[in-house]
This record gives structure tokens, C-alpha cells and sequence, in this order.
């Protein structure tokens, strides 16, 4: 079989990140808009590290309110550890100027889903392939 002929495969595995958008600048006190500096409003590695230890701390929050129920309560502590452990990568792209270069961005990641229904082959009871 060519290459051409055989199916394309992708890992489905689960893969969670976010997507955010980060202003291009800040409201002064007087209700004024102060541009960034530079192309970003935050140093990259610094939000990597904000954004990190403030997931981290949310899910901590959450473990100890009780809402991670699907975690044994055991390894809450030694999972947050370990997300804490690792440098968390952060893709910055230099500020948009325009409402339909953000709408665009947006839509890629909203609407390009893994299982569309082309891609099923079959359902049996509780079996999807």
C-alpha cells in the first residue's frame, strides 16, 4: 500500500492546554489605555510562571474544597508537586491590532475538533472507534 493510500492516523490521546489572550497594554488609573513597551504587556517567562503557580493554586484550592473527585485524595499532593516541578511552556504572539486577526485565532482552536463525525468509524454500546 503507497503512502497516498494508507489512512491518516493522529494520536487522539488527551491533550488539555488553554488558550488566552493577554492585552496589549494596561487602563491607567484615570481610565487612559498605556500601550506595552514592547510587542508583549508581560515578560514570557515571568507569565509562565504566574500562570502556573496560579493554576496550581486553584487546583489546590479546589482539592481541598473537595472538588477533585475523580483524583484520589492521596495523590492530589504529589500531582501539584509535580505540575510545579516542570517549567510550563508559554507561546506568546506580539499583540493583534485587529478584532478579526483575534476572532480568526479564536476559531481555529474552537472549531477544528479531534472526533468530527467523519472520523468515526463505529459505536458499539459504550465503544467508540
Amino acid at each position: 500500500m503507497s503512502s497516498a493510500e494508507r489512512p491518516q492516523t493522529k494520536s487522539l490521546c488527551q491533550h488539555v492546554h488553554p488558550h488566552c489572550l493577554v492585552p496589549g497594554g494596561a487602563l491607567a488609573d484615570d481610565g487612559t489605555w498605556l500601550p506595552a513597551r514592547g510587542s508583549y504587556l508581560f515578560a514570557v517567562r515571568a507569565l509562565s510562571r504566574h500562570f502556573r503557580g496560579r493554576m496550581v493554586n486553584a487546583l489546590l484550592s479546589a482539592a481541598k474544597a473537595g472538588e477533585l473527585t475523580s483524583l484520589n485524595p492521596g495523590a492530589i499532593s504529589a500531582l501539584l508537586d509535580a505540575l510545579m516541578a516542570d517549567d510550563w511552556v508559554v507561546y506568546a504572539m506580539p499583540c493583534v491590532e485587529y478584532t478579526e486577526s483575534v476572532i480568526g485565532y479564536l476559531a481555529r482552536y474552537t472549531h477544528r475538533i479531534a472526533l468530527s463525525n467523519a472520523r468515526i468509524l463505529g459505536l458499539d454500546d459504550d465503544q467508540v472507534s
